[in-house]
């Protein structure tokens, strides 16, 4: 008899012993027990369980690189796959069933859930790079017969990298002249296995395109090599052209490769455009606006302010400036005579600008009915543009 029957028949005859004459005033014999322990007799004898322990056993083995899998770098919106090789190195039918998988990773369909002894089944696992985290790690969880691995965990990660990266990341170009053109340097490299491919280029603010130019000419090997995890690389040479509006202005590059209509690399660049006329003046000036700020003015006191227009380049012996407009007209600007700075390289002209007393009421603080007023100067000189000051105030009683 078995041992696990020869353990139920102890265990009777320890309660036959313990209880006493129980056994025969409950009317029961052992005669009454040999039912069961028939059962279970035939139980024992009837064959393998599901795992295959009694005949033989399932082995679950994740063979070739094993059951985690380095993607290496890959670029966003990036897709790629891995196949992973299970061998069932047991002695009895391996049954394999997804479990679950990580939420950004695919499961390729299984084309068995059962793997005979000496067999192999493999198993697809894809991931799409639509992160913008710098590693990713992704699962998918198997479900197998194997008592001693119920469960495989096959994973795939790596880490993401732009697919394009540019040095500088954004321009910063100050002031520029307004008859001034501007060469700046790009380089930009690619992270990735196959050679960077620029297909196309635009700009952000399409209504000032016209005064930007690229060029553009591969890197050399040794440019390429300066740039850690590059493997390819471009430099563009962006021109801005004479002729944007003067005051500040702002700009984005936009780089696209062939890897996705969605993805690009972005370039911001800003500055302001200056004329061969500026100004220098206190806190009541924003330069980037180019605006005098007077704010609310007593009709009894008025107010002035006192600024400076600065000629400089070559022209600046020729220049006489001159006030070509003003509005509101009773507003009253004063040009002085110029004064020769840094060896004559600067000329400066000091000029007044007044709110006279006793003047006219009026709104003039930049709303849609009430806009801001206005100086223009003019140097006499083609080649500089005229030079407009905004003046924003309030003339109240």
């Amino acid at each position: 008899m078995k041992v696990w029957v020869v353990a139920v028949a102890s265990l009777l005859a320890g309660s036959a012993l313990g209880a006493g004459t129980s056994w025969w005033r409950g009317g029961r014999t052992i005669e009454d027990y040999k039912p069961l322990l028939q059962r279970m007799e035939k139980s024992s004898s009837a064959g393998p369980s599901s795992d295959g322990t009694a005949s033989g056993k399932p082995i679950v083995e994740v063979v070739g690189e094993g059951a985690d899998h380095d993607f290496g770098v890959m670029g966003r919106y990036q897709r790629r796959s891995h196949v992973f090789i299970l061998k069932n190195s047991g002695t009895a039918d391996l049954r394999v069933r997804l479990l679950k998988t990580t939420c950004k990773c695919t499961l390729g369909k299984l084309d068995k859930d059962v793997i005979p002894p000496g067999q192999t089944l493999e198993v697809q696992l894809e991931w799409k790079a639509n992160s913008d985290e710098a590693e990713f790690r992704q699962s998918a969880t198997l479900e197998t017969n194997d008592i001693d691995r119920s469960t495989v965990i096959l994973t795939v990660h790596g880490r993401l990298d732009r697919e394009l990266e540019a040095i500088p990341s954004q321009f910063a170009v100050g002031r520029i002249g307004a008859n001034e053109s501007r060469v700046l340097q790009l380089q930009v490299f690619g992270h990735m296995e196959d050679p960077l491919n620029i297909r196309r280029s635009g700009w952000s603010e399409s209504d000032i395109a016209q005064f930007f130019s690229l060029e553009q000419r591969g890197m050399t090997s040794e440019e390429i090599a300066a740039q850690p995890r590059a493997t390819s690389g471009v430099v563009i040479s962006v021109k801005i052209i004479p002729g944007l509006p003067l005051g500040a202005f702002q700009q984005s590059l936009r780089l696209f490769t062939d890897r996705s209509e969605d993805a690009f690399l972005e370039v911001p660049m800003s500055g302001t455009i200056v004329s061969d006329l500026s100004v220098i003046a206190g806190s009541f000036y924003d330069v980037d606006r180019q605006l005098i700020r007077l704010g609310n003015v007593s009709q009894r006191t008025g107010k002035s302010v006192e600024l400076h227009v600065m000629v400089k380049g070559e022209h600046r012996q020729r220049v006489r400036l001159q006030i070509a407009e003003v509005r509101p007209e009773w507003l009253r600007v004063k040009v002085g005579e110029p004064q020769p700075l840094r060896e004559g390289r600067v000329i400066r002209y000091p000029v007044t600008v007044e709110v006279p007393v006793a003047g006219p009421l009026g709104d003039f603080s930049g709303t849609p009915t009430a806009p801001v007023g206005r100086v223009v100067f003019q140097s006499g000189i083609a080649e500089i543009p005229p030079l407009p000051i905004h003046v924003r105030f309030v003339v109240g009683e």
